[in-house]
């Protein structure tokens, strides 16, 4: 485990994640991912990171913390909702709450969309900002254009600057090993640590979201939702505008 992960950048990262069937018949064990991922408002580029190709400069000097964590908030909202669909069990249902109780719920299958458990801001000086997400199921691709998308709904735009991965599972950045760390007796002594995490309680054991961890509430008020149909729509609409604007400056040259 590393503890540090740049932005990547993937060409095909425009397309919002494909939708897998559930199977009821198979159940798999997911662990947790934290990462903190930091970003930028006020620029675009093709791949949603600092190091693509400029596509625009927008102002965000509108943009304010209560309205991050807004949005924020109800994207964590929505993706609760799924938490109990890709369950395969309803959300109203008895069988919901019991599942809740017992702590993280987690999909039947590993054929999932990214879910996202909790997502805060944990720094905020624009025009840099930095999320903590709780996550399974996501890659570094994916991060990134959710702080793409962010900046979207936030009427500006932002890239992705930093993925650095804090967590995975109940291993932490004290047990990963940097690069100067890579010889022998200190990657036997690593073993011997994490061995005694991997116990059959806590391999058992469910992980649950701390109150620092959940994003504040902000009523029921409506709002754009990452994941809602319209604001699928809308994203969709500013991606074919941003593949135009990329087709165009090609032409030019």
């Amino acid at each position: 485990m590393t503890k540090e992960k740049h932005a990547t950048r993937d060409r095909h990262s425009h397309d919002l994640p494909r939708i897998y069937p559930l199977h009821k018949n198979r159940t798999c064990r997911h662990d947790q991912l934290v990462y903190h991922v930091s970003g930028k408002f006020g620029t675009m580029t093709d791949d949603f990171t600092d190091t693509g190709r400029l596509i625009q400069k927008t102002t965000y000097h509108h943009i304010t913390k209560p309205k991050l964590e807004k949005i924020c908030s109800h994207s964590q909202n929505m993706h609760q909702k799924y938490m109990f669909e890709y369950s395969g069990v309803s959300p109203d249902s008895q069988e919901a709450y019991e599942l809740a109780v017992k702590g993280m719920i987690r999909p039947l299958t590993p054929n999932t969309p990214p879910i996202l458990y909790g997502i805060k801001c944990i720094e905020f000086e624009p025009p840099d900002f930095t999320l903590e997400i709780h996550s399974i199921n996501e890659n570094c691709d994916y991060l990134c254009s959710l702080i793409h998308d962010i900046g979207l709904h936030l009427k500006s735009s932002a890239v992705a600057t930093k993925v650095r991965r804090v967590r995975y599972g109940f291993f932490h950045l004290e047990h990963a090993l940097t690069f100067t760390q890579w010889h022998y007796d200190s990657i036997l002594e690593n073993i011997d640590v994490c061995r005694k995490l991997l116990t059959p309680e806590n391999l058992l054991m469910t992980h649950t979201l701390t109150a620092q961890n959940e994003s504040p509430s902000h009523g029921n008020k409506p709002t754009k939702l990452l994941q809602s149909p319209k604001s699928i729509q809308d994203l969709n609409f500013m991606r074919k505008r941003t593949r135009k604007q990329l087709d165009h400056q090609s032409k030019e040259k």
